[in-house]
């Protein structure tokens, strides 16, 4: 048991770890491209001969004006693929334009790869949505915030597939934001879990201090000023935060099914990591946060066996047949379990 928690303490620094790189690299990451002089010339030059008063959309086609690709903004595009391959034949480094990589384009989708991992993700989680309705006791008190949390992961990986598809002001702070609200309603459950918050009044006051600290940071980015460093900030701090309180349920428990909330930690964790080393897209589609979204979709697998499972444990635990506590033998655990899964299908039966 020490050794246990020993590990888990240890782990738990990682977010810290990676939290002080990424503001130290911050700086490093800004983009350069669209202030070359090279890709500013070229850029104007195309506008000025393509793109006039007469018929300024006749350089693209129909199916891009759907996604609403404009004259000047495929011009830009153009310059950017001819600049950076210029840029490797000379033995330079690609850099960025307005913040991305120079992408390829397929059928007038920025990121084919996200936009596709994207929607991996929410696949998977419909999939976790099903199981935590099928078998998650209906009378376990925290089932209604994993539905919540479950939909709300739906909702964040369709505004992805969106944002990663065509690059607006607004699909962008709807990606961050949602992003920023799924995070959140899992940091809700985990300190649900590692808090034993039963009452109703204390589960009430949590969730409204969330929520307003959520209003609060998605007002001063809408109306005050929206600062890209502040945000990031805010997301390392949240981050954090709802690692911290997962690895503490993780102490508190010490179940057999624990390990796979500690592998799913630990692995986000370490995905995230590959926004530092951020590279040029390989073969025009795969960068680092492509692979960050490949890489959480089995994750979410996992997630949800563990939401599964925890809530068959902490449902058996607090009822009247069980007595004791949280700390029992895997034997002891898996009758348990078995109890808490007879338990649901019984209230399940009950409400049919």
């Amino acid at each position: 048991a020490m050794l246990w928690r020993a590990s888990v303490r240890a782990v738990s620094t990682l977010p810290l770890v990676l939290a002080a790189v990424a503001l130290t690299a911050a700086g490093a990451l800004a983009s350069t491209g669209d202030r070359d002089p090279a890709f500013r010339a070229c850029a104007q030059t195309c506008k000025d001969r393509d793109c006039g008063w007469d018929n300024p959309e006749e350089r693209i086609g129909f199916g891009m004006r759907m996604l609403a690709w404009t004259c000047s903004e495929d011009c830009e595009y153009e310059c950017m693929h001819t600049i950076s391959e210029q840029r490797v034949r000379d033995g330079l480094p690609v850099l960025q334009y307005f913040g991305k990589w120079p992408f390829d384009r397929y059928l007038g989708l920025q990121e084919l790869a996200s936009a596709v991992f994207s929607l991996g993700n929410g696949v998977a989680h419909w999939h976790g949505l099903g199981r935590v309705r099928r078998e998650v006791p209906a009378l376990y008190h925290v089932r209604p915030f994993i539905i919540l949390y479950s939909v709300l992961s739906l909702n964040c990986w369709v505004w992805s597939f969106i944002y990663h598809c065509r690059d607006f002001v607004w699909t962008e702070r709807l990606d961050y934001f949602c992003s920023t609200a799924h995070i959140a309603a899992s940091t809700f459950i985990a300190l649900v879990r590692v808090f034993e918050l039963r009452s109703s009044l204390y589960k009430a006051a949590c969730s409204l201090l969330l929520v307003f600290l959520f209003t609060a940071h998605v007002s001063y980015l809408t109306i005050v000023k929206f600062d890209y460093g502040y945000n990031m900030k805010a997301s390392i701090a949240l981050s954090a935060v709802h690692f911290l309180a997962w690895m503490g349920v993780a102490v508190r428990v010490r179940a057999h099914y624990v390990w796979r909330c500690v592998f799913v930690m630990v692995s986000l964790v370490l995905l995230m990591s590959l926004e530092l080393g951020d590279f040029p897209p390989m073969f025009g589609l795969f960068d680092a946060h492509s692979l960050w979204h490949l890489g959480t979709v089995p994750l979410v697998f996992v997630w949800y066996s563990f939401l599964v499972d925890d809530s068959r444990f902490s449902y058996a635990a607090s009822s009247d047949k069980v007595a004791g506590p949280l700390l029992m033998t895997s034997y002891e655990l898996t009758d348990l379990t078995e109890s808490g899964r007879t338990l649901g299908a019984g209230v399940h039966r009950k409400d049919m």
